[in-house]
């Protein structure tokens, strides 16, 4: 469910109160619809204020930490050079609109005070940021829209009007007995919501089937029910059905069943619906290129393997032409040239059944028979190099499969640039003459786990950091975990010599069971063994080891 200009109104009001008065100390660009606001408060200290205009329009604060990219968007840098330092005097939203006015008393070039306004529209497919001048002219903004567009253009240098206001009344200010008669007989229609819908502005269709829902139920009029819409206080519900987030608004929305929770802090609960969902499918969009590029190669290796998997089938079928090679040297003096086939006795057979053998009548006995040995050994040959290059292609398969899992739990744009260079080094993706040049990305830390007991767990997050913590962080001693033939993370479980109970064994188990593909079952077996049993073979791909002297737990995974 979209933000909707109710819920947006209790929303402002709650920033405004925390966020007036705050100085801008930086300010980030993580993705091309994210500007977040690092910010020094009075009453709370340093907060950061996202600012969002992607698949979920939104402003709330956030604890999640945002990652810079290495070359920060234009319109950031333009944010920087008019905002920092500036202090936030008002936070505003006109009447029921889904957008947020935030005005700054900042410096200009020169140092002489002005002011300016950072617009926030949160129309879904519309939404966009909007920096203005105290004069009223817009300076900038996210996405430029001309008359191609809309009629309601947004350009620098023009004036910055507001959207065009529906013709419907304020629910939160339009007097009582004017609600009462655009609402008078609502009930008793088949569709009392869509009346609401169709009288006011500012609410979603959901609110709107909840009031109709709320009248039926206290049996009161449907004007006293939306009249208490401004007696509301600043708090927000998220309405769970079958254990998944699925609406949330200011009111519980119960008239479809589920189970409604409640959220004093409606940052809180923004960052509860949607923070996790819009971070994983910001990486995804950022992985889309790798992702690709890695199935499209798992693709080829599968068909190669597919191939091969014929080929060597027919290298087998081949002891017969030996057998043809033979019988034909021992018949020579029976044969001439310019036969078309030869039929002799088969002695490698018992009672020496008479035997059909083909013949290419333009060359000798003796090319006839060098031509089937030829082919014999040339067989025995292919099958020799097609096992070998079968292996090779199961285990890039193999590695391949390792690689998608880590996009699939990568959760930011280091680790994404990790993969990247890990794969370049394997040869996956091609380095080009301007790729070469690019700095190496810095080396991630894998997630580090403080278990029951104490001891310190890490998990590697791709399989140069799973190498790097097997190979040169650990110890001998450390404990060393992996799912049982299930692509996922290396967890290390750090003893510092002494000796681990069982319940930090199962923690860390159950650790390396939630950063794998079976993050989702139950009961996941996960071998443990010491790290100086864990070998890494010569020549072999990023994060694939051998390991020997384990024990299996079975656990339920945990993050």
């Amino acid at each position: 469910m979209p933000l909707d200009a109710l819920f947006l109104n209790s929303l402002s009001a709650q920033l405004s109160h925390i966020a007036v008065g705050a100085r801008v100390d930086k300010i980030q660009m993580p993705s091309r619809d994210d500007v977040v606001l690092l910010v020094r408060t009075q009453s709370r200290g340093n907060l950061r204020l996202l600012i969002s205009i992607g698949t979920a329009p939104r402003v709330n604060f956030t604890n999640a930490s945002y990652e810079n990219p290495a070359q920060p968007p234009m319109f950031c840098m333009l944010l920087r050079k008019h905002l920092s330092g500036a202090r936030l005097v008002s936070l505003t939203q006109p009447p029921m609109e889904r957008l947020l006015m935030m005005e700054f008393d900042c410096r200009d070039e020169l140092g002489r005070p002005c002011m300016r306004k950072l617009i926030v529209e949160m129309v879904p497919r519309r939404a966009n940021i909007i920096l203005v001048d105290d004069e009223g002219v817009i300076i900038d903004c996210l996405h430029r829209v001309d008359m191609e567009m809309s009629r309601r253009q947004v350009l620098p240098g023009l004036f910055y009007r507001l959207p065009p206001a529906p013709d419907k009344p304020d629910p939160l200010t339009c007097p009582e007995d004017e609600i009462r008669r655009l609402l008078d007989g609502a009930e008793s229609l088949d569709r009392p919501d869509k009346v609401i819908l169709d009288c006011f502005m500012g609410l979603s269709p959901a609110v709107c089937a909840e009031l109709s829902w709320l009248s039926l139920q206290r049996r009161v009029p449907l004007a006293d029910i939306v009249c208490e819409l401004r007696r509301l206080p600043c708090e927000g519900y998220i309405t769970k059905s079958e254990a998944a987030a699925s609406d949330f608004s200011v009111i519980p929305l119960t008239c479809r069943g589920g189970e409604s929770f409640k959220y004093d802090d409606l940052s809180e609960l923004l960052e509860t619906f949607y923070g996790e969902k819009t971070r994983r499918e910001r990486t995804k969009n950022a992985s889309r290129d790798i992702h690709r590029a890695v199935k499209n190669a798992r693709d080829r290796a599968s068909k190669r393997l597919e191939a091969r998997k014929i080929e060597i089938v027919d290298a087998a079928n081949r002891e017969h032409l030996r057998v043809y090679g033979d019988i034909i040297t021992s018949n020579i003096h029976r044969m001439g040239r310019g036969q078309n086939k030869l039929v002799a006795e088969n002695y490698y057979e018992d009672e020496c059944p008479e035997i059909e053998i083909p013949l290419d009548a333009l060359l000798s006995p003796q090319q006839n028979a060098a031509k089937y040995y030829k082919e014999y050994t040339r067989r025995k040959t292919a099958e020799k190099y097609l096992t070998k290059l079968m292996q090779e292609d199961a285990a890039t398969i193999d590695y391949l499969d390792s690689v998608l899992d880590e996009l699939d739990r990568a959760s930011g744009d280091s680790e994404l640039a990790e993969i990247r260079t890990e794969l370049k080094e394997a040869g996956i993706i091609k380095t080009g003459a301007a790729s070469k040049k690019e700095a190496r990305p810095k080396p991630q830390k894998p997630l580090v786990f403080t278990s029951p007991n104490g001891f310190e767990v890490m998990v590697g997050k791709n399989n140069r950091q799973n190498d790097q913590l097997t190979f040169k962080t650990a110890s001998r001693g450390d404990l060393w975990f992996h799912t049982q033939k299930i692509h996922g993370s290396h967890v290390v479980l750090f003893t510092r010599g002494a000796v681990v109970p069982d319940e930090d064994i199962e923690y860390a188990a159950a650790l390396a069971a939630g950063h794998s593909q079976a993050a989702e079952s139950s009961n996941v077996p996960v071998d443990c063994a010491l790290i100086k049993n864990v070998k890494k073979p010569a020549g072999s791909r990023a994060g694939f080891v051998i390991y020997d002297n384990f024990k299996t737990y079975f656990v339920d995974p945990i993050k």
